[in-house]
């Protein structure tokens, strides 16, 4: 396994929001509500994901595993 970190390109918008809203729905079962963990949506992550990269990239680093993101 190699791990590693790295800036966030645009290309990662998709892998980074299904990083965030699986990881929302798997921290927070008996803590939210079951209904809003189901509803929370890979395409409105990925608008926020997509808003901070143009905005301010320069925060935003992905975690790695070999070439996939498994954090940010």
């Amino acid at each position: 396994m190699e791990i590693g970190i790295r800036p966030a390109e645009q290309e990662d918008v998709a892998a980074i929001a299904a990083v965030h809203v699986r990881s929302w729905q798997g921290a927070y079962i008996g803590q939210l509500p079951q209904s809003y963990l189901e509803q929370l949506s890979f395409e409105n992550s990925a608008s926020t994901v997509e808003r901070a990269l143009s905005e301010s990239a320069s925060w935003v680093v992905v975690g790695l595993d070999g070439n996939r993101v498994v954090g940010f």
